[in-house]
């Protein structure tokens, strides 16, 4: 491979891996605010600590649905079940769409693939490889993308 192309693909791989990483940490903080916040406004006791635990935790597969799900169910036994089903509310809808809209939204910025490939290729990757897909799935679009970018430059027939 020519050094030009071998330095463009370098640079993608660099830039898709730092963008994943960058996605998942501002998804995990996000989530544990947005969690944080909705377990004060229940009146759910240390909520910033448990705000805390769901931002760690979300760093691995439905880790935040473990919190604010045990969180439901303790709500639930302590016989608030208006108070479990706003939490369960919450936690589907808001940070369902945080997780959905903010990780595509960053990784795909600096990775510049497009927003609904990268949204369905997390998708595919978490299904077939688990949390490992969440940073293969960017990394494979994107040198897909820098090869295709590359075939298209040098061998483009455009007159």
């Amino acid at each position: 491979m020519e050094p030009e192309y071998k330095d463009l693909v370098l640079g993608r791989l660099y830039d898709t891996l730092s963008a994943v990483v960058q996605g998942t940490l501002a998804v995990a903080a996000a989530q544990g605010v947005f969690l944080g916040l909705g377990f004060w406004t229940l009146g759910v006791p240390f909520a910033i600590f448990l705000g805390c635990a769901a931002a760690f935790f979300s760093l691995l597969p439905l880790g935040s649905t473990a919190v604010w799900g045990g969180v439901a169910v303790y709500l639930l036994f302590s016989g608030l079940f208006w108070r479990a089903m706003l939490l369960a509310i919450w936690g589907t809808v808001v940070l369902g769409a945080l997780d959905n809209v903010i990780r595509p939204l960053i990784i795909g910025e600096r990775a510049e693939i497009p927003t609904i490939l990268l949204f369905f290729g997390i998708l595919g990757g978490l299904q077939a490889y688990g949390l490992l897909g969440v940073f293969l799935a960017p990394v494979v679009l994107a040198m897909v993308v820098a090869f295709f970018r590359i075939y298209q430059e040098r061998y483009s027939t455009a007159e």
